[in-house]
């Protein structure tokens, strides 16, 4: 009988170390993106004019209601940083709140309890004013998106 508590306070301390290890509930998205002409559909139809017109790209990601951190990576094939921007959406597709300007990551913005999901623009609105040391306009990549 002695065993079986032994085995249970073990089971439970992993447990407790489990769920006190930072990460240990992230979840990580991985969308592929072309700027131009094949630009990935927006989940705002409505800004699919514009972004072309910009040479934008943008990918979109759902928000699970458990969720309350975002990081975003934009890796380009280019290899140097790129300008984006993190723009939440509620669950008709609205825009919440600013853009989030970053260059290549940005990491631990606050996700807003009423969004539903996020679009990430490459070579977003505000790449020309970012302080980046490298910047290029990007071309094909990789955005991650880790939510916690």
């Amino acid at each position: 009988m002695a065993w079986r508590n032994r085995l249970a306070l073990a089971l439970a301390l992993a447990l407790v170390t489990v769920s006190l290890t930072p990460g240990a509930l992230a979840r990580e998205e991985r969308e592929t993106y072309t700027t131009g002409a094949d630009v990935v559909t927006s989940c705002s139809e409505d800004l699919i004019g514009g972004l072309l017109a910009n040479n934008y790209g943008s990918v979109c990601f759902d928000v699970r209601s458990t969720e309350s951190q975002l990081d975003v990576t934009i890796d380009d094939f280019t290899l140097n940083e790129v300008g984006g921007a993190v723009q939440f959406l509620d669950a008709e597709g609205e825009q919440i709140g600013d853009l989030v300007s970053f260059c290549g990551t940005v990491r631990g913005v606050d996700i807003p309890e009423e969004a539903d999901g996020i679009e990430v623009y490459v070579n977003g609105p505000l790449l020309q004013t970012l302080e980046c040391t490298t910047i290029t306009s990007g071309t094909t990549g990789e955005v991650l998106a880790t939510f916690s």
